[in-house]
């Protein structure tokens, strides 16, 4: 099991070396739109691929010089996928896979103050773990939905096993506002490009969209 303890010993001690010159503490969350990527694999004409979610995160993030820092969004998200290659003609309904990942991304951010509003772009790479995958179907069975629910194997050696790890590039933009002293709340879109296909028998790489509102406090 991968221990996050020498991660946050780590963020600690970088802090503690800028000497709390402007740090951020905060939570975040909202919705999440998420739709594999299967190559070139061809699809049914019009099959949808992608699937509702949410995620939650906090966020610390330390102003290092001239509007330039560095955070930390450890969250959990929920991301997934419909249509898989390999199930037409013969798959008589509608299936998606909810996978359930615990994210660690590292992101730079480049501060814009606009006075009223701060616009704050970032980019960071991330290394996610999945923790659970369930298979939701709705099986067309006469004139009536038969409606399935199947938790799926994670990071077994098992060829139908879904992978442990991903691992990709973050992309964020941010619109911030002051409020009182030290607090602040922001709406946030951010997206995700994974590198690992999670599912062993196809390509199958994870992406998203979020769009998030949040609220910090700044030491």
């Amino acid at each position: 099991m991968l221990s996050i303890k020498p991660i946050f010993i780590i963020i600690l001690l970088f802090i503690a070396h800028f000497g709390f010159s402007q740090l951020e503490l905060g939570l975040k969350g909202g919705f999440t739109k998420s739709w594999p990527g299967y190559g070139d694999v061809e699809l049914p004409e019009g099959a949808q691929t992608d699937v509702n979610g949410y995620n939650i995160s906090i966020f610390t993030g330390l102003e290092i010089s001239n509007g330039f820092g560095v955070n930390f969004n450890p969250g959990f998200t929920r991301r997934g996928a419909a249509c898989f290659p390999g199930w037409q003609p013969q798959f008589n309904g509608d299936s998606r896979v909810f996978l359930n990942y615990f994210d660690l991304p590292v992101m730079i951010f480049k501060r814009v103050d606009l006075k009223f509003i701060e616009i704050i772009p970032s980019v960071g790479y991330g290394i996610n773990i999945l923790k659970s995958a369930f298979l939701h179907q709705d099986l067309q069975a006469g004139e009536g939905v038969i409606v399935s629910v199947e938790e799926l194997d994670v990071g077994s050696s098992a060829v139908n096993s879904y992978n442990r790890y991903d691992h990709g590039f973050h992309l964020n933009l941010k619109i911030q506002r002051n409020l009182f002293k030290h607090h602040f709340i922001f709406i946030e879109t951010a997206y995700y490009s994974g590198m690992t296909d999670f599912d062993q028998l196809n390509i199958s790489k994870t992406r998203n969209i979020n769009v998030n509102f949040g609220f910090g406090y700044v030491i």
